[in-house]
């Protein structure tokens, strides 16, 4: 009977919030996939949006983004045959296909699906679907560099937050706002009032460690992985690199490899590509070119079957250097099919940092700050080599990278080492971090 199937579908929904509060995401897209299933053989509309919802949000933690993309639209599309779209519920499912579409980079698309989820969530009593479409709305506008409307949202959701504090972690905003404090300032070369603050958050805080469970909500889950369990390390790798203090980052490194393994053991690959990235990153500071390369690599080859962009593009001109010598050491390689689909994927990539620079770049207050601690100021172009060579390539590969001659390469090292006051180009490096130049 009709009474029977909704009572399964609100017993499997049921079961796969269980299983996500074991951590355990594959049984419990399993059951919410039960519950999507009874409750369209019901016909109960509101259930079938709200399991679709919660079913998308378990296929993103698995990594599945393609799946998850089709998923919202065939919910969609049934929704809109039976004239259902102005339930509230249906924001549940813009906000989950804003998010498919910003990890995308599809951010015009994604605005739009967004303000959708705003608007139903006005609508609904709901107090989850009112903080997290704003959630989803804000990593957009921080995405387009629209920092102030950011800042206001993160704003607006704090205050939520305090009326609803049951809705989400209570370590999740503060990690947010640690994180916007970095990303915000990746496009300066000096030392950050942001980054400064976001370090005091970092050193009053510990690793999280363990399995992510205890999710209060299946878009909850997702959240503690994106951004409450990396923060720190964000803030770590940014503040080594602004500073030149590196102290934190083999402690840090630590911690990464067990994340890394649970998210291996808990099959979330967009954990375990972060993780990767995060890596890479730590290395790069370090100056530890061939790890830094090993774990970019990883993160790549994950990411590609799926298409992930965002994961990429929020960490900014760092990451960048790193593809772009990670995409020529492929190059040099014999190279097979799988090869070329990964050169062809990191192509699709690095377009991307040339537009989350040019808008970083409209912004006044992060302009970078002009080297005042030289007699000789190093020239843009003696900046941009220095930056190749801490991401480990050699003058021939920087040569390429350019499209100069070799001779051209050294002769800028040359400059580069004259005005540093140094005797090779390692000495260099040593030097530029100190004068905060990487």
């Amino acid at each position: 009977s009709t009474d029977q199937t909704t009572f399964r579908c609100i017993a499997a929904g049921a079961l796969g919030m269980a299983y996500l509060r074991l951590g355990d995401v594959t049984p419990a897209e399993r059951a919410l996939a039960e519950a999507n299933r009874m409750s369209q053989a019901a016909g109960n509309v509101y259930l079938f949006i709200v399991a679709a919802a919660n079913q998308v949000a378990m296929q993103r933690a698995l990594g599945l983004l393609r799946l998850a993309l089709a998923t919202c639209q065939e919910t969609l599309a049934w929704v809109t045959q039976r004239y259902a779209l102005v339930y509230p519920t249906v924001g549940g499912l813009y906000l989950n296909l804003a998010d498919l579409l910003r990890e995308q980079n599809e951010l015009g698309a994604a605005l739009r699906y967004a303000e959708e989820a705003v608007t139903h969530s006005n609508q609904e009593v709901n107090p989850a679907l009112f903080i997290f479409s704003r959630l989803v709305l804000m990593r957009i506008k921080q995405a387009q560099g629209e920092w102030a409307q950011a800042w206001t949202l993160l704003r607006q959701v704090s205050v939520l937050v305090e009326q609803h504090p049951a809705v989400i972690h209570r370590p999740l905003l503060p990690a947010i706002t640690a994180q916007f404090q970095v990303l915000e300032g990746i496009p300066a070369r000096n030392l950050d009032p942001g980054l400064t603050a976001a370090l005091a958050w970092a050193q009053g805080t510990t690793w999280e460690e363990g399995a992510l469970v205890g999710a209060y909500r299946f878009f909850d889950f997702i959240y503690q992985y994106e951004h409450t369990r990396i923060a720190r390390a964000q803030v770590f790798i940014a503040w080594a690199r602004a500073t030149g203090d590196r102290s934190r980052l083999p402690e840090m490194l630590t911690y990464l490899e067990r994340q890394g393994q649970i998210a291996a053991d808990s099959s979330l690959p967009c954990y375990q590509i972060k993780v990767h990235l995060l890596q890479a990153l730590a290395y790069q500071a370090l100056g530890d070119a061939a790890p830094a390369q090993i774990a970019l690599t990883q993160a790549v080859g994950l990411a590609q079957p799926e298409g992930y962009v965002r994961v990429f593009l929020d960490e900014g001109e760092p990451l960048r250097l790193l593809l772009a010598a990670c995409r020529l050491r492929m190059a040099r390689l014999p190279l097979h099919q799988q090869q070329l689909h990964l050169i062809a994927y990191i192509d699709h990539l690095l377009p991307g940092f040339g537009a989350v620079q040019e808008v970083q770049d409209r912004a006044p207050s992060q302009q970078r700050a002009p080297v005042l601690n030289l007699i000789e100021p190093l020239t843009e172009r003696e900046l941009e080599i220095l930056r190749l060579v801490n991401s480990g390539l050699s003058n021939n590969e920087i040569a390429e990278q350019l499209i100069v001659t070799v001779g051209t390469v050294k002769k800028h090292l040359n400059n580069i080492v004259g005005k540093l006051g140094v005797s090779s180009r390692t000495q260099a490096l040593v030097c530029a971090r100190g004068l905060n130049l990487l």
